[in-house]
């Protein structure tokens, strides 16, 4: 996650400030903002997503090479 955790840090500190401010507004304590790192909604499909177009650029792109 790219800038991710320094967003995710300042979230934080802000949601535990806002809840010290005001505590009665808050039945719960702050959500967990650490990281969880990357995800995918589909890795089951991730391979197969990434390569489904790159059959027909390949065989389009061997008949316009001369050798």
């Amino acid at each position: 996650m790219r800038g991710g955790s320094a967003i995710l840090s300042k979230r934080s500190i802000v949601y535990a400030n806002a809840k010290a401010k005001n505590p009665k507004r808050w039945s719960r304590g702050i959500r967990d903002w650490t990281p969880v790192g990357d995800v995918a909604l589909n890795p089951d499909q991730l391979d197969a997503d990434r390569w489904e177009g790159a059959i027909p650029l390949l065989t389009y792109l061997e008949g316009c090479i001369q050798v």
